[in-house]
């Protein structure tokens, strides 16, 4: 019986999410690395896929943190650093091809975002969060193999 004690103990340590502890989860390289995340919702408003050719922004990070992804009309990629809970993408480079208005305004904002120090979270649905001073984005974990 004590022996079960100890391992059902066990079993319920792990990483904290924000919304299920007072401690949100250190986000760290490896949780980002090798997966994909796509874009659900900017400032609490729901992307609309219809305004973007029902293509959805993302992000993906790979080997030594080096990011890329689609930013609402062009394609993006650049060097992610990863400082406590602050995200940048440094050097942001894409391609430049024409945009409507309403991928243009997604698109720079997301680019404005990114290529300045975020505080980054991920929540209890696993959804990360990249926050700056006046704009908040949700991005849902969606890789390509699970």
């Amino acid at each position: 019986m004590f022996f079960l004690g100890i391992v059902l103990s066990a079993c319920g340590t792990g990483p904290t999410f924000p919304g299920s502890s007072d401690q949100p989860m250190t986000v760290t390289q490896a949780d980002l690395q090798h997966h994909r995340w796509v874009l659900k919702n900017i400032n609490g408003t729901k992307i609309d896929t219809a305004k973007l050719d029902h293509r959805i922004p993302e992000l993906e990070i790979g080997e030594q943190m080096m990011a890329s992804g689609y930013s609402g009309c062009n394609r993006f990629h650049g060097k992610a650093s990863l400082r406590e809970d602050r995200f940048i993408i440094d050097r942001v480079a894409s391609t430049r091809m024409f945009c409507r208005p309403e991928q243009n305004d997604i698109e720079l904002l997301l680019l404005q975002v990114f290529g300045q120090e975020s505080r980054i979270s991920i929540d209890a649905d696993k959804n990360l969060i990249l926050k700056t001073d006046d704009t908040l984005l949700i991005f849902r974990l969606q890789d390509r193999v699970e």
